[in-house]
């Protein structure tokens, strides 16, 4: 079975419905469940740079607009950066 690529628009949906419910700022405990992933690798993604992130003022948290993040997760999905569990070349 070949597996369908997503265009940036499809992935861009897709991502949007399945954070429908998640708040408008994003901190690293959604991003995680959102993932799949633990917290601590959600905080690497916000502290390597990998996911742009806000540090708020005078607080140690630091968030990303859902907007941000689902634009930045939409183009790895659509580009296939993540790794699929069935590749035909092998």
């Amino acid at each position: 079975m070949q597996e369908r690529n997503l265009d940036f628009k499809e992935a861009l949906e897709l991502v949007e419905n399945d954070l429908a419910n998640y708040p408008p700022t994003l901190q690293p405990k959604h991003i995680a469940k959102y993932l799949g992933v633990s917290l601590s690798l959600a905080y690497k993604l916000f502290h390597s740079g990998e996911l742009p992130a806000v540090n708020l003022p005078n607080s140690k948290f630091l968030v990303v607009p859902k907007s941000v993040f689902t634009h930045w997760y939409a183009v790895r999905l659509s580009n296939n950066h993540l790794e699929s569990p069935m590749r035909q070349d092998v």
